[in-house]
């Protein structure tokens, strides 16, 4: 019988071909601006025309979310993962289930209808959301979406 950590090895392909942005290569949700991730007019009401997707009815929401943030490093945001329903049976057999679904370096959303996007499309349907409350320190992002973000805690 797999250890669960064996299992999780095997199953690494769920995380995605390339790694989340962290602390050496985004910018933390309280401060999108750092790291020359994006420019300071990202906080101006032309903000969300000049860098939201445009393309789903959540864009103002997570471009809101994201202004509200700012400065504000320990205040707790919900982040959100679509995993394999064979990792979540899994996890939810070890002592800390949520640590095995959502685990540090792991791409994550804030935005939980774009997780279900993301395990339709990707995970073919067969997906459970993980979801937990991290500081705003813990994600970055790498400026390709304000929709992708790296889990990385302290």
């Amino acid at each position: 019988m797999k250890t669960f950590r064996q299992f999780i090895k095997e199953s690494e392909d769920y995380r995605g071909m390339h790694t989340s942005p962290g602390p050496d290569s985004g910018a933390p949700l309280h401060d999108v601006s750092s790291n020359g991730i994006y420019p300071s007019d990202f906080y101006s009401h032309k903000g969300f025309r000049y860098y939201s997707d445009h393309g789903n009815d959540y864009d103002r929401e997570n471009h809101d979310k994201i202004v509200r943030y700012r400065n504000q490093p320990d205040k707790k945001v919900w982040i959100h993962r679509a995993i394999p329903t064979e990792v979540h049976k899994k996890a939810m057999k070890t002592e800390n289930p949520i640590g095995n679904m959502i685990r540090p370096g792991d791409w994550v959303t804030t935005s939980k209808e774009y997780a279900k996007e993301h395990g339709e499309a990707n995970l073919n349907g067969n997906y459970k959301i993980a979801s937990r409350r991290v500081p705003a320190r813990h994600i970055y992002t790498n400026g390709d979406s304000h929709h992708e973000w790296g889990y990385h805690p302290d």
